[in-house]
């Protein structure tokens, strides 16, 4: 299951659906977040009413999130405030600002002040070392023009971290790297037949001189 980042759309994970269903992943789902100013606590509850309505129409029991930026945020809300950890398997989080983002300050809406760099929303959700009750991967990506300092998509908490050299915050969703990364992390536990939903712990930033490297929708 699929969940999109702030002020985006379903849509932003046309591609990177349409390259799993390449690789044999069948039907996939998004989760779309409105209203998109809401806060993080009603966009939780938006993921959670989205993965039970996928867990009657597919019949399983748990999905995979793969959440991105703020969408991570939500995800995780839903997984430790509201019970999420019962439905889902386990959880991708790409370029999501654990720790806010300076940038945000420029956004609108509750959630946008939600983001804001080193806010008290964050630290309450996100306990130095708490242990997530589902398994968690969270992706840096290198570059990342939104979430600065980029160290933010750091999780302060003890999970599975990666770091994807993509084009930037957006641009990562067409990374071949991290779709390698998102299904070998799924695959480890699931297979393909599993519902997958989109909305760790990643390695210090890599230094300047470092070379980088190289959805069917239910609404």
């Amino acid at each position: 299951v699929f969940v999109h980042g702030y002020m985006q759309t379903p849509s932003a994970f046309l591609y990177m659906r349409y390259r799993m269903k390449k690789r044999g992943w069948g039907k996939t789902f998004v989760v779309h977040l409105r209203p998109r100013t809401a806060p993080v606590e009603l966009l939780a509850e938006v993921i959670m009413r989205k993965v039970e309505e996928i867990k009657r129409v597919t019949g399983q029991p748990r999905v995979v999130l793969v959440a991105h930026s703020l969408g991570g945020l939500a995800s995780m809300y839903y997984i430790e405030k509201l019970g999420g950890n019962a439905s889902v398997h386990r959880a991708v989080l790409i370029g999501t600002p654990f720790r806010g983002t300076k940038l945000s300050i420029l956004g609108l809406g509750a959630n946008a002040r939600q983001m804001r760099y080193k806010n008290a929303f964050l630290s309450s959700l996100f306990q130095p070392n708490m242990q997530t009750s589902v398994p968690v991967l969270a992706c840096q990506i290198i570059p990342d023009n939104l979430i600065i300092p980029n160290h933010s998509a750091l999780p302060p908490f003890m999970a599975k971290t990666t770091v994807v050299r993509a084009m930037g915050h957006l641009g990562c969703l067409f990374s071949e790297e991290l779709l390698d990364e998102i299904l070998k992390f799924a695959e480890a536990e699931t297979s393909p037949s599993t519902a997958l939903v989109a909305p760790s712990t990643p390695t210090p930033p890599v230094p300047p001189t470092t070379e980088p490297k190289g959805q069917v929708s239910a609404t």
